[in-house]
């Protein structure tokens, strides 16, 4: 039994509509979305260039420009590959945020405007309408950590 995932903003007539999700605390509640600013805590979900790791500040801002250069998954891809040669294995932190550069990079690919992960439920808005599977539910991720989340929430994307 395959999952489907419903895109079209029109529910059965006998399906309820979904409740509006209440914030949550889970770290990665909300990868990017115009309101991700009171959901998301940084401390919770650091994603950064550590200057341990880049002391250059120079250096650092490049890298960040690269960041923002790279919008879809070959480049988010190639700049991973371009800084583990560059500058070694990867600390989390920076990890982490090519891992949300790659949600952001496939869900833009797919006209996905925000991600949010809430609880279990992957919650992925376009055309200001939620993505529901089978017109009524959100999609449910099965890890419990917030690393296996964001994999887990790539994994979705590629394959959506």
């Amino acid at each position: 039994s395959e999952a489907v995932w419903n895109a079209s903003p029109s529910q059965p007539a006998s399906a309820p509509p979904p409740k509006k999700p209440k914030p949550s605390t889970d770290p990665a509640a909300s990868l990017f979305s115009p309101s991700a600013a009171p959901l998301l805590s940084p401390a919770a979900l650091p994603a950064f260039l550590p200057a341990a790791w880049l002391s250059d500040t120079s250096l650092r801002i490049s890298a960040y420009r690269d960041l923002a250069d790279a919008t879809t998954a070959p480049a988010v891809d190639r700049l991973e590959t371009a800084w583990r040669d560059r500058f070694g294995r990867l600390p989390e932190p920076a990890a982490r945020l090519l891992e949300i550069a790659l949600i952001k990079a496939l869900a833009a690919s797919l006209g996905i405007a925000s991600v949010e992960i809430q609880g279990q439920r992957l919650m992925l808005h376009r055309n200001g309408e939620y993505i529901l599977l089978e017109g009524r539910r959100f999609p449910r991720l099965q890890s419990a950590t917030t690393k296996e989340k964001l994999a887990e929430a790539i994994s979705l994307l590629k394959n959506f």
